[in-house]
C-alpha cells in the first residue's frame, strides 16, 4: 500500500479538493481473493465497526460505514414512521 500526496492526485485546483472533500489519498492493493485492507487512519476516523455499505457509482465503489443502531433507536424510528 502506497501513500501519495494530494499534489499527485489528478485534481485541477484546490477548489476541486474543497468540493470533493478529499482529505487523504492512498493506493490500496486488492488481493487475489478480492480483499482490501482499509488503512487504520481511515478505519479510526470513520469509526468503522464490522460492516460497510458498498455502492457502485460511475467508475468506482463508494464504501460507507453502516450506522450502528441500538434497539431503542430502531423501535423509535418505526413508531415515528407509523404515526
Amino acid at each position: 500500500m502506497r501513500q501519495k500526496r494530494l499534489e499527485n492526485v489528478k485534481i485541477k485546483s484546490l477548489v476541486d479538493i474543497e468540493k470533493t472533500g478529499i482529505r487523504d489519498y492512498r493506493e490500496i492493493t486488492v488481493t487475489s481473493k478480492r480483499q482490501i485492507t482499509i488503512p487504520k487512519l481511515y478505519f479510526d476516523h470513520l469509526q468503522i465497526h464490522d460492516t460497510l455499505e458498498a455502492y457502485l457509482v460511475g467508475d468506482g465503489i463508494y464504501l460507507k460505514p453502516k450506522k450502528v443502531q441500538d434497539i431503542y433507536t430502531s423501535d423509535l424510528r418505526q413508531i415515528v414512521l407509523n404515526t
